[in-house]
């Protein structure tokens, strides 16, 4: 079941990304909490919680006395989130890349980059080249283990510039770089279909697990 938004995540999300799209200004003073809670269709204390938070992460500060402030540090600078990733067609990891996707943009002082992969498989030199030029830019990166083929230095300077993270297949370069991550392989994924069917009430199921 997705989860429901809250009002307090609502009016925090829509508050950062005006901070962050430049409609409230460094040293600007927000609008009141009866005037926000008004515009935002809510109560003065949802929106204080929303306030609270937004002061919690440092994207606005208080006056006592005078109301609420954006800070002066330049949000627009947001930390940037590479994926590595197919794009496009529907495919087996799809539904976690979108989870994964929508977890981060809960959170509007992050930005989303997705790279497609395939595009690089006849020539991952052009891959390593394209992370170096923006590694130094990135906050971190999220990389499918079964797709992203870089040897073992590469992955090692890749990890001096930024936080590298992989999912789905772990490779000899990425534990002997010491890149955290989790995997799983296509037992485990067997073992949870046919789990799921069983559940379901199936008794005769023939798996074709293409051992000889």
């Amino acid at each position: 079941m997705q989860k429901t938004q809250s009002h307090q995540e609502r009016i925090y999300n829509l508050l950062a990304q005006r901070i962050l799209d430049g409609q409230y200004t460094p040293g600007e003073k927000l609008p009141s909490l009866r005037e926000l809670a008004k515009e935002l269709y809510s109560t003065p204390g949802t929106v204080r919680q929303a306030l609270l938070k937004l002061q919690e992460k440092e994207i606005i500060y208080s006056r006592h006395g005078c109301g609420y402030f954006v800070a002066a540090k330049n949000f627009h600078a947001s930390k940037n989130i590479l994926i590595i990733e197919q794009t496009g067609n529907v495919h087996l990891y799809s539904n976690f890349l979108n989870e994964l996707c929508n977890c981060i943009q809960e959170y509007p002082e992050y930005s989303i980059i997705l790279e497609n992969p395939l595009k690089y498989q006849k020539c991952p030199d052009k891959l390593y080249e394209r992370l170096l030029a923006i590694a130094d830019k990135l906050e971190a990166v999220f990389f499918n283990g079964e797709y992203t083929i870089l040897p073992q230095e590469a992955f090692a300077e890749l990890k001096k510039r930024t936080k590298l993270f992989y999912y789905f297949n772990t490779k000899t370069a990425f534990t002997m770089t010491g890149i955290p991550g989790v995997s799983t392989d296509w037992t485990h994924g067997q073992y949870i279909a046919i789990r799921h069917l069983i559940e379901c009430g199936c008794r005769r199921i023939l798996l074709l697990t293409g051992l000889v």
